[in-house]
């Protein structure tokens, strides 16, 4: 009975989501990549002992014109024993993407995949995780520490042109590739709009820099 119900609300999601996809015509010259990153802990089935990510990559202008590019939800790998290092996780998969996008697009446009002239804005959810990024002190699980310092070491370089932000939670796009249950009407409207919330993100956003 559970399992029709949960299809049931699957066919009314799918009946009731966008009836079309909008890829916006973007400014070349105000490219930028904008990746959402989120994480669960302990949620997955059937044991409910693994955790789940799920990050959404767009390419992005400065107007908020933007074409979603890759997206994933799927089971971490490793069990874990905190929201932190789900979340973490999932980050470190998620820039791994962004910095992948932009390889593919700068050899597109500038026969140079090594360029970094593309910023990377990488989002997270996670006061927990944000903090312990932009702390010196390091965290009790050390596993997760190594996993940290690479993110450290990424977004001090500034060669690397890659930033990670802090946001609310009502703004996480990728909430809905974690957690059952999780509104996806943002996202919904972004697909259909072609746009991003550009104004909205850079008012409620926290950067590591700042």
């Amino acid at each position: 009975m559970e399992n029709l119900k949960g299809l049931n609300k699957v066919i009314s999601n799918i009946q009731n989501g966008p009836q079309s996809l909008r890829f916006s015509k973007l400014d070349a010259k105000s490219l930028q990549i904008v990746c959402f990153s989120d994480a669960s802990l302990a949620n997955m089935e059937p044991n409910k002992t693994n955790s789940g990510e799920g990050y959404l990559t767009f390419l992005s202008d400065e107007t908020g014109k933007c074409a979603l590019i890759n997206w994933r939800s799927k089971k971490i790998k490793r069990v874990v024993h905190s929201t932190i290092a789900s979340e973490c996780l999932s980050l470190v998969d998620a820039i791994g993407d962004a910095c992948y996008v932009r390889n593919i697009v700068e050899e597109i446009l500038y026969k140079n995949p090594r360029k970094k002239d593309i910023p990377i804005h990488m989002y997270t959810d996670s006061k927990q995780l944000f903090r312990a990024i932009s702390s010196t002190h390091m965290v009790n699980e050390k596993l997760l520490r190594l996993n940290i310092a690479e993110v450290k070491q990424i977004v001090n370089d500034e060669n690397e042109n890659l930033s990670v932000y802090w946001i609310p939670t009502k703004m996480m796009l990728s909430d809905c590739l974690t957690k059952l249950g999780a509104s996806s009407e943002k996202l919904a409207n972004v697909m259909e709009q072609g746009r991003l919330e550009l104004e909205e993100i850079y008012q409620n956003r926290a950067c590591l820099n700042d």
